[in-house]
C-alpha cells in the first residue's frame, strides 16, 4: 500500500483519507492491540479509531506523510494506556487514576514500616533469649 498524499489529506480530500484510513489502520491497531489486548481486547478496535480520529486534527501540522504512522502509532499507544487506568481505577471502584509515583511511595512507606517491624521482633527475641539466659 502506497502512502497518501499529504497535501490531499490536509485538503480534506475524502479519497486521500479512505487511502490514509487504508495505510494507517494496521499501525493503531497493532498499537492499541499490544497494550490492550491481555485487559481489555474488546477495546483495541475503539481505540484504534480513537487514534486514527485524533490524527485528523494533527495532519495540518505535519511537514511529511512518513511522520503519519509513528504519530498514529504513539496516540493509540497513550489513548490505550489511558483507557487502562481508568479500567483499573473503575474495578478499585474510585473512578479516579492515580499516579504510580504515588503508589511507589506507598510501597516503600510499607517496606520501611516492614522493616522497622521485623526489626523490632528481632529485637525482642533476641532480649527474650538475653533473659532466659541470665535466670
Amino acid at each position: 500500500m502506497n502512502a497518501p498524499n499529504l497535501q490531499a489529506l490536509q485538503r480534506g480530500d475524502p479519497e486521500a483519507w479512505d487511502e490514509a484510513f487504508r495505510w494507517l489502520w494496521p499501525v493503531a491497531f497493532a498499537a492499541a492491540q499490544f497494550r490492550l489486548q491481555a485487559f481489555l481486547p474488546q477495546d483495541v478496535e475503539d481505540v484504534a479509531i480513537e487514534a486514527l480520529e485524533a490524527l485528523v486534527e494533527k495532519v495540518r501540522e505535519m511537514r511529511s506523510v512518513e511522520e503519519l504512522k509513528p504519530l498514529a502509532a504513539s496516540i493509540a499507544h497513550h489513548k490505550a494506556v489511558s483507557r487502562l487506568r481508568a479500567a483499573f481505577s473503575d474495578k478499585r471502584g474510585r473512578r479516579q487514576t492515580e499516579s504510580l509515583d504515588e503508589h511507589r511511595d506507598e510501597a516503600g512507606d510499607r517496606a520501611e514500616i516492614s522493616l522497622l517491624l521485623r526489626r523490632s521482633t528481632l529485637w525482642r527475641k533476641k532480649s527474650s533469649l538475653s533473659y532466659c539466659k541470665k535466670r
